[in-house]
């Protein structure tokens, strides 16, 4: 039970945590991103420069005729993104699309197309997934004077000065093949396919149906579908108009491979005039913008991968504020290549690796008509319903915490780690079994003690702490913590904490793969375990004791067996930082 001086500071520190500044308000107005009303919808994932896989699914859907001229009528197509890369043939891919877009309202009908990352990494000069015969396609949009002001830049460089002539020669053709810098151009905020994406809506409802590329998280649930829109449109602009600014300038190359901008940039700006040097910074904030965030709509991987009782309040909020019934994703590559269902058909994923070369999958398309949800694989003649998802084989926080409490001990082991000596247990109750981390640490010392590079007068390293920790995060909605309840484990009390199987220790998270962000990216999720730190005044964080997601998605705390000290300080760490509580964790510490 808490005493009454800890219950005292524990309201302290939330009366003081309500005086912090709340984030920014919402921007209201923009266009219109809702249709009702549409007899027919059809949806594809990404074509990943596949021409002749969308070709399929237009034709087999009756969207297309023979000649690639609409013939859909009143139906509503929606593409949601990834056209290019990975594959040969993205540009005409875009330029099908965009044919296709007016014929479609001549005849009553729409062609939508939603922005993704793969376009955004695009207009960023982020060409990693671009294939030598994709970069072939757009020689005609490249001039002799972009590959020789590229070839004179390149010779004194690092890289090319170490080399001769020659040598130098063949390694720049070989990283910047013919229409490299034809297709940097067309996708600049002057380019015929850079206007084009920026205009793209990231979401968009028909029919109570949403379309997004990659999921919603629960921070852009927050936000509705004029606001995401806004956010995209308006960090895009930015973004494009900043790159080709700092090209003009010579600030930055156009070749200047994505992931050295920030250091080749940092480099520039230490020496440029102020106004280059605000627009060079404003472009590395639109580097970690909702553009690039792993828990932004165009890279979310949480809808399609996170255990369904963690994800599905996140799916509930989402709908409810984008006013829908379900939500069509893309991005993430069904286990399967075949169209599936999650969340008792509130999520389709679309995303079947219609690039077959790059993934193996199927073409297909899904197709929304009155009541009926159908999925046709052109490439097979089937036309199915779509695939429901294993059910999850994992639980709900309640029954978590009663298997942590009541299973079977089966197996006990050192993990050779920590300085509280906790064991690693497996337990088994029934078909289920799980592992958990078991603490029996207790101590409080009255005698001065250092720990670290601190003195404390009163000491304490207790288990109770780790419980006590879980609670508060249950209470103010974080699911950052791992279920924790407290058992006797060999006749011995102390904390049972759900063990975590798919993370990565702080120590080694590096973002990576499709993941264009950095770890700066979660932001939020770090704002949010500076205030639960304050809030139980936890003198131990480390990077050791943050726990990520392998994409970057989440956030998990662990270790707190030293918070809940009595200070009127902060705790280490936090000494001078800015505190950051936003409106969702704030109207939760009122409630608290």
């Amino acid at each position: 039970m808490m005493r009454t001086g800890q219950r005292w500071s524990l309201i302290l520190a939330v009366v003081v945590l309500l005086t912090l500044p709340c984030g920014a308000g919402k921007d209201e107005g923009s266009p219109p991103y809702r249709w009702d009303g549409v007899e027919r919808v059809v949806a594809l994932g990404d074509v990943h420069g596949a021409l002749d896989a969308l070709v399929s699914v237009l034709q087999s859907t009756g969207l297309a005729d023979p000649a690639l001229h609409w013939s859909g009528g009143r139906t509503h197509l929606v593409s949601l993104g990834d056209l290019t890369d990975r594959g040969p043939d993205s540009r005409e891919v875009m330029d099908l699309l965009i044919r296709l877009q007016p014929e479609a309202e001549v005849a009553g009908g729409r062609v939508h197309v939603l922005l993704s990352n793969h376009e955004v990494m695009g207009a960023a000069g982020d060409l990693r997934y671009t294939t030598r015969e994709d970069f072939a396609t757009w020689k005609d949009l490249e001039d002799a004077g972009m590959r020789d002001r590229a070839w004179s830049r390149f010779r004194t460089r690092a890289e090319g000065a170490a080399l001769k002539q020659r040598g130098a020669k063949k390694l720049f053709e070989e990283l910047f093949p013919p229409g490299f810098f034809g297709r940097t151009a067309a996708f600049s905020s002057s380019g015929r396919y850079g206007r084009w994406i920026r205009d793209l809506p990231a979401v968009i409802v028909i029919n109570r149906t949403a379309f997004v590329h990659a999921g919603i998280s629960a921070e852009s649930a927050k936000l509705t579908g004029e606001e995401l829109n806004r956010l995209h449109s308006d960090a895009l602009g930015a973004l494009m108009e900043d790159r080709e600014s700092l090209i003009r300038n010579g600030t930055l190359a156009p070749e200047t491979a994505f992931a050295f901008q920030t250091s080749a940039l940092f480099e520039k700006l230490e020496e440029s005039v102020p106004e280059i040097r605000r627009i060079g910074f404003r472009y590395l904030e639109l580097l970690n913008s909702i553009l690039f965030r792993p828990d932004g709509p165009l890279w979310y991987r949480g809808t399609a991968h996170n255990p369904e009782f963690d994800e599905a309040p996140i799916v509930d909020r989402a709908l409810d504020a984008l006013s829908a019934d379900r939500l069509v994703i893309g991005h993430t590559v069904t286990s399967n290549n075949r169209v599936t269902s999650r969340f008792g058909g509130k999520v389709f994923r679309l995303d079947t690796g219609m690039n077959r070369q790059a993934f193996g999958g199927y073409s297909a398309g899904l197709i929304l008509e009155d009541d009926a949800v159908q999925v046709v694989y052109p490439d097979e003649g089937l036309v199915t319903a779509p695939l429901p998802e294993a059910k999850d084989p994992g639980w709900n926080p309640d029954e978590l915490e009663s298997f942590l409490s009541t299973a079977e001990l089966i197996l006990m082991e050192d993990i050779g780690r920590g300085i509280t000596k906790p064991k690693r247990i497996t337990l088994r109750a029934g078909n289920r079994k799980a592992r958990a981390i078991f603490k029996s640490v207790d101590v409080s010392l009255s005698k001065i003690t250092r720990v670290d590079d601190r003195v404390e007068a009163r000491f304490k390293d207790s288990y109770r702490y780790e419980v006590a920790a879980y609670a508060i995060d249950k209470l103010l909605g974080l699911n950052m913590v791992p279920a924790t309840v407290i058992r006797d484990v060999d006749g011995t009390r102390g904390s049972v904490q759900y063990w975590l199987e798919d993370v990565v220790p702080g120590n080694d998270f590096q973002p990576g793969g499709d993941q264009t962000g950095s770890s700066s990216a979660l932001t939020l999720q770090e704002q949010k375990m500076h205030i639960f730190d304050f809030l139980i005044f936890n003198i131990d964080r480390n990077r050791g004791n943050k726990l990520y997601a392998r994409d970057g998605s989440r956030l998990y705390l662990i270790d707190h067996s030293r918070a809940f000290r009595q200070s009127a300080e902060q705790p280490p760490g936090l000494e001078g930082r800015d505190l950051v509580l936003d409106p969702e964790l704030r109207e939760s510490l009122e409630t608290l």
